[in-house]
């Protein structure tokens, strides 16, 4: 089995250290070595980054309800679905990636028991971890995959795919043990493994096991579902509480605005991180692409703005989320473009002392102040605020119908770029990455990227309660989100207080919102541009319903429908691992792609 086995063997723990072994000691000999284990254990943690860091985050955030194409398309085969296949190269690259990670952990811990070494418990935990939390990746992606628990050195190619359950069993084993260390660190802001990451982690496995060992689907096209056991759903809020209540922050007390702050990273929010070195990555070009992505095209770099993919762009649903209450509008994309008099960008000024006297060249401003009837006293009240700064400043209103789809239904959605390529490069630009400091190297962030956060298991909480039955205590935790954000008036837990107004500017019938979908809506806003959005709808059985409602460029359900009549709901076993990999057969294909 070629990706599982021998490009794993090339790709791990021996050519890493083979460029510095100037000496004729074997690797073998090296990795028994404190400091081999330390190279090991490095190795592993720096997989993280290929894994995520990627200007395209196909596997995280296509096909969803949130981003579609601007001025460049998404990868239509993942954000549309008809033609993904098998033979998909993205697909392919993200499931050898995985499997070149989880062995990279797994040659630390076949050589770690020989290495003498205060650190190498704590080596060997934090190996553990990060091989667990690349199987969860994996299952969320794939299902049940196949179980590697020891080191790879040879073309084994006989790996059988675990079922699903057994899969989350493993990890859910190796987490459990973890949960009680005395070795790893309670919490951790170095990038580190942590007593509370595992904990965050373990959380949201039990919540992705509960949905998927314990709910059964009704209807994919109206995201139904009937709930047949809730163990996994109490040890997930059991979990989550106990992670939330065990750390230097519990409470959501910072700004969201600080939070996200590029000068203020590994604050008391950050439960497990990939982390950059400013210095090192300037140098050696080591930054991430994540600056780049969720927006479109503003003007060329070298004229002063930040570099973009040209993905990623809001969908209708995402400027409709955000109410004139929430602060995360703000904090999360930037509205006002500063530039010089001869309309050259000066993105980066936004982030200085000087942001309040440059000269605003464009201006974006929320749905809310671009009704048909405040647009103008709006823009003018805007304008008047600070004349010498906004008087000549372009306005680009997100209501206008050239602007996004107007979707009437499904036989009326169309692509739009022939409509907009005027207005399409002035969509809403995520800011929550931005890193002014990497202005030099313009496409490239020294941000970290932050993969398991304080305010996320406040979601996980209020999910793993409402599917528990506990309706209290889920709004409780969703509200204490809620309130950080800005929102004075709380859910109640009957959920029929809440309103979205998609459905009231657009005039379009929406589902009617469960309280499922509000939560999801919640994780919308708090969580927006982060790596998780198609996990977090295929998890909950809503991937379909909200594809056919609010993916712009879906032509139609079929499109979610492969040969064989079944909804793709989990992402092709790769080719080649079915053809090179003995143990797995045909039939071992996900639905949807056999």
């Amino acid at each position: 089995m070629l990706i599982f086995s021998s490009v794993i063997m090339l790709g791990s723990c021996t050519d890493f250290l083979e460029a510095d072994n100037k000496s004729q000691v074997s690797a073998s000999a090296k990795f028994k070595t404190p400091e081999g284990l330390e190279g090991l254990v490095n190795q592993a943690y720096f997989l993280l980054r290929g894994i995520h860091q990627s200007d395209d985050p196909k596997m995280f955030s296509a096909g969803t309800d949130l981003y579609t194409s601007g001025r460049s398309d998404l990868d239509q085969a993942l954000n549309l679905y008809a033609s993904l296949t098998p033979e998909n190269s993205t697909i392919k690259s993200f499931f050898t990636d995985c499997y070149k990670a989880i062995n990279a952990a797994n040659c630390g811990l076949y050589y770690a028991p020989e290495v003498k070494s205060s650190t190498r418990d704590l080596r060997v935990q934090e190996l553990r971890f990060l091989r667990a939390y690349w199987y969860y990746l994996l299952s969320q992606q794939f299902g049940g995959v196949p179980l590697s628990k020891n080191y790879i050195s040879d073309a084994t190619t006989g790996y059988p795919r675990a079922t699903l359950s057994d899969t989350y069993s493993y990890i859910i084993s190796e987490l459990e043990a973890l949960e009680t260390s005395t070795i790893l660190p309670a919490e951790s802001f170095n990038g580190r493994a942590s007593v509370r990451a595992v904990r965050a982690l373990l959380s949201k496995v039990y919540l992705a096991a509960g949905w998927d060992l314990e709910t059964d689907v009704v209807n994919f096209e109206e995201g139904t579902y009937t709930i047949k056991g809730t163990s996994y759903f109490a040890k997930a809020a059991a979990m989550a509480e106990k992670c939330i209540n065990n750390g230097s922050t519990k409470l959501l007390s910072m700004s969201f605005a600080d939070k996200w702050a590029y000068d203020k990273e590994g604050n008391g929010e950050t439960i497990f991180a990939i982390q950059y070195s400013r210095t090192a990555a300037k140098t050696t070009d080591e930054g991430n692409s994540l600056m780049g992505t969720y927006g479109n095209y503003y003007g060329a770099s070298n004229d002063g703005f930040k570099g973009s993919n040209s993905k990623y762009v809001s969908t209708r649903k995402s400027i409709y989320l955000f109410e004139p209450e929430d602060l995360r509008y703000a904090a999360t994309f930037m509205t006002t473009f500063l530039g010089d008099a001869n309309n050259l960008g000066l993105y980066y000024k936004a982030f200085g002392p000087d942001a309040a006297t440059t000269k605003v060249w464009h201006y974006t401003p929320p749905w809310y102040e671009c009704t048909p009837t405040n647009l103008a006293t709006n823009f003018a009240a805007w304008r008047n605020a600070a004349p010498a700064q906004r008087s000549n400043a372009r306005i680009t209103t997100q209501t206008d119908s050239s602007y996004y789809f107007l979707p009437t239904g499904l036989a009326s959605k169309r692509k739009w770029h022939s409509q907009i390529e005027q207005t399409a490069e002035w969509t809403n630009s995520v800011k929550k990455f931005d890193d002014p400091t990497g202005i030099q190297l313009k496409t490239k962030s020294f941000r970290d990227i932050v993969l398991l956060h304080l305010s996320e298991i406040y979601l996980v909480a209020s999910e793993a309660y409402l599917m528990s039955g506990d309706n209290v205590n889920a709004v409780k935790y969703l509200n204490a989100v809620r309130k950080r954000a800005g929102f004075t008036t709380e859910i109640n837990s009957s959920w029929s207080n809440y309103v979205f107004n998609y459905k009231k500017h657009d005039g379009v019938t929406v589902p009617v919102l469960k309280p499922i979908d509000i939560i999801l809506d919640e994780c919308a806003r708090e969580l927006y541009g982060e790596l998780n959005r198609w996990v977090d709808l295929r998890r909950t059985k809503q991937i379909v319903k909200y594809n056919l409602w609010y993916n712009h460029e879906l032509v139609s359900v079929n499109s979610m429908k492969g040969t064989d009549g079944e909804f793709k709901i989990y992402r092709p076993i790769p080719v080649d691992e079915i053809n090179l990999n003995t143990a797995i057969e045909p039939e071992d294909q996900n639905p949807g792609y056999k």
